[in-house]
C-alpha cells in the first residue's frame, strides 16, 4: 500500500492492482483517502458508482455510510464517459469489475482519454483484478502493482480479534503461544475472509473447544486453491515417519528443521529451508518421505507434474510455470514435491532444436526459482538416476543437502517388515522378523511390501492366517531390481558414495560397508 500511496500523490492517473481481495483492499484504500481527505467513489456493475463516506479512523466497515449513487452508470463505457467529464480533485475511482472488458478497443481509447484527462484534474482510477491480465496497448497508460496477501501481522491480528470474541461467549480456548504462531503459519496464502472462514469452520467442527485440530483446518481449506490451478496436486498425506523403516539419518535431519520456519528462527538468524534431493533406488522410500515430511511439520503437500507445465501455445509453457510458482508461493510455507525429476529434465541439451528451447526455458525458471527463492517452499525432488540430471540442478546453493537412499540393510528391513505387517492388520510379533530380514537381502522397501502382500493373498486365498513361510516363500519367487539391474544399482551407489549423504545410519551394519564398497553382491 506504500507503494500505492507514493503513486497517488505523484498524480499517476491509472493503476491496476493484482488482487482477489476486494474486501481488504478498499478498507486499505479508505485509509489513503482519509489520511490524505481524498473522496472514494466505487464502481461495479450491478450498483453503478457510489461514493464511500470515509470511515472514521478505527470505525468498523458495517457502520459506514454510503454516500451518492448513480445507478445509471453501471455500463464500463457509460462511467468512462462520465469520468472524462469530472471535476478536478473529484478523488479516487476504484473500478471493481472492469478487467472483463478491458479487451474492447473502446474501452482502451476511453481509458486513454480518462488518463490524460486525470493527470490534469488530479484524479485517480484504480482497477483491482483478480488476474494480470492488461492488453499491450495499455501498458504505456497503467501502473502495475501487486496487492500482497495478508502478513503474518494481519492474520495474528485477526486471529487474535477473533480469539478474543470467542473467549466473551465462554468457548475454550487450548492453543498455547506456539500453536498459535503455527495456526497463523498455516494460513499463510489465504486471502482474509477464507482465513475468517477457516477460523469459524474450526469453531463449529470443534464444538466449543479451540485447540491445536484447528491447524488441520487451515490446511485442508488450501486445497481449493490447488484445485484451481490444474497443475499441482494437493496430497492428503496419511502416512508419517512412523511409516518409513530404517533412513535415521534423514529423518533427523527432517526432525531438527521441524520449526526452522517460525519467527523464532528468524529472530535467531535462520534461514528458510530451501529443500532436499532425494537420489535412490527405485522403491526405497523417496516418495513416502515426502508425505511423511509434511505430516510431520503439518504442511500442505503440493505436487507438481512437470508433464502439465508444457502447452502447445506460444509462451503458455513458461506462463505455467510462473503460475505455478505463484501458487506455490502464494500457500507458504508448503512442501512443493517433484517426483522423479530427471525425467522432466530429459532432452534439456537438444531442446532448441526439438521444441525452440521451451524445455530448456522452462527448466531454467526452475532452476533460477530454487536458487533466488526467498518464500518458506520446501522443495523434496525426487530422482532415481543422475545420468540425466544437468550439473547446475545438483550443485549445493539449489539444495540444502542430497541424500542418497541405499537398499536398506538388515535393521531397516526388520523394521519395514513390522511395519507392513502392522499396516494390514498382523501382530509382527508372532512373526519371525529376524530370519525373513535375512531372508530378503537385497530387497527394496517396496518389494518387501509386495512380498508380504502376495502372502497374504496366498493365505486368504486358503481361507488361513498369514503365516512366516507365506513371506518367505514370496520371497524365494521374488527377484529384486539389485539382481535384474544389477549394473546400474552399483553405478548409482557408486557415484553416490562420495557426492550425497546418506540417509541411513550405516555405521553399525557390516553388511552396508560391505554393499559400499563393492565387495559382495546384493543378493
Amino acid at each position: 500500500m506504500t507503494e500505492i500511496e507514493l503513486c497517488i500523490l505523484a498524480n499517476y492517473p491509472i493503476l491496476y492492482v493484482v488482487s482477489p481481495e476486494e474486501s481488504r483492499f478498499t478498507d486499505e484504500l479508505e485509509r489513503i483517502c482519509r489520511r490524505h481527505r481524498r473522496k472514494l467513489w466505487v464502481h461495479t456493475i450491478s450498483t453503478g458508482l457510489f461514493r464511500i463516506a470515509v470511515a472514521h479512523r478505527n470505525q468498523p466497515r458495517r457502520e459506514r455510510q454510503t454516500g451518492e449513487v448513480h445507478g445509471q452508470l453501471t455500463d464500463p463505457i457509460a462511467l468512462l464517459e462520465h469520468m472524462k467529464q469530472s471535476k478536478p480533485d473529484e478523488g479516487i475511482f476504484l473500478l471493481l469489475d472492469i478487467q472483463a472488458v478491458l479487451r474492447d478497443p473502446l474501452v482502451q481509447r476511453l481509458l486513454k482519454d480518462v488518463a490524460r484527462h486525470f493527470k490534469l484534474s488530479h484524479n485517480n482510477v484504480v482497477i483491482l483484478s483478480p488476474s494480470h491480465d492488461l492488453p499491450r496497448t495499455l501498458e504505456q497508460e497503467i501502473y502495475l502493482v501487486d496487492f500482497k496477501l495478508p502478513s503474518n501481522e494481519d492474520l495474528t491480528g485477526t486471529l487474535e480479534s477473533v480469539l478474543s470474541t470467542l473467549k466473551q461467549r465462554s468457548v475454550k480456548i487450548h492453543l498455547s503461544a506456539a500453536d498459535r504462531e503455527r495456526l497463523v503459519t498455516a494460513g499463510q496464502g489465504l486471502v482474509m475472509e477464507e482465513f475468517e472462514n477457516c477460523l469459524a469452520r474450526g469453531v463449529v467442527k470443534s464444538r466449543g473447544i479451540i485447540d491445536h485440530r484447528m491447524i488441520d483446518e487451515m490446511v485442508a481449506s488450501k486445497k481449493q486453491i490447488i484445485k484451481k490451478t490444474g497443475i499441482l496436486d494437493f496430497f492428503d498425506s496419511r502416512e508419517n515417519m512412523d511409516h518409513i523403516g530404517g533412513l535415521d539419518n534423514l529423518k533427523a535431519w527432517l526432525a531438527k528443521r521441524q520449526l526452522a520456519f517460525t519467527a523464532k528462527a528468524r529472530a535467531y538468524g535462520l534461514p528458510h529451508p530451501k529443500g532436499i534431493l532425494l537420489l535412490g533406488i527405485q522403491g526405497c522410500g523417496k516418495s513416502l518421505t515426502a508425505k511423511a515430511c509434511a505430516a510431520l511439520w503439518q504442511f500442505p503437500l503440493l505436487r507438481l507434474d512437470t508433464g502439465r507445465l508444457f502447452s502447445d501455445r506460444v509462451g503458455g509453457s513458461e506462463d505455467k510455470t510462473r503460475q505455478a510458482i505463484r501458487t506455490a508461493e502464494a500457500l507458504a510455507p508448503c512442501i512443493l514435491w517433484i517426483d522423479e525429476i530427471e525425467k522432466s529434465m530429459a532432452g534439456i541439451g537438444s531442446s532448441s532444436h526439438a521444441d525452440a528451447g521451451t524445455a530448456a526455458r522452462v527448466f531454467a525458471s526452475i532452476a533460477t526459482w530454487l536458487q533466488e527463492k526467498a518464500v518458506p517452499v520446501f522443495v523434496i525432488a525426487t530422482a532415481n538416476t543422475v545420468t540425466s540430471l544437468p550439473p547446475e540442478l545438483i550443485r549445493k546453493g539449489r539444495w540444502d543437502e542430497i541424500f542418497f537412499l541405499d537398499l536398506p540393510g538388515l535393521g531397516e528391513r526388520q523394521s519395514i517388515i513390522g511395519i507392513h505387517l502392522a499396516k494390514r492388520r498382523q501382530d509382527p510379533h508372532i512373526f519371525d522378523i529376524a530370519g525373513l530380514a535375512e531372508k530378503c537381502a537385497g530387497f527394496s522397501g517396496a518389494e518387501i511390501e509386495q512380498a508380504i502382500i502376495d502372502g497374504l493373498y496366498n493365505a486368504f486365498d486358503e481361507d488361513r492366517s498369514l503365516t512366516t513361510d507365506d513371506i518367505r516363500q514370496s520371497f524365494d519367487i521374488t527377484v529384486p531390481l539389485s539382481i535384474t539391474m544389477a549394473e546400474n544399482v552399483q553405478a548409482l551407489r557408486t557415484w553416490a558414495l562420495s557426492r550425497t549423504r546418506l540417509a541411513s545410519n550405516d555405521k553399525l551394519e557390516e553388511e552396508r560397508r560391505q554393499w559400499r564398497s563393492g565387495t559382495i553382491r546384493t543378493v
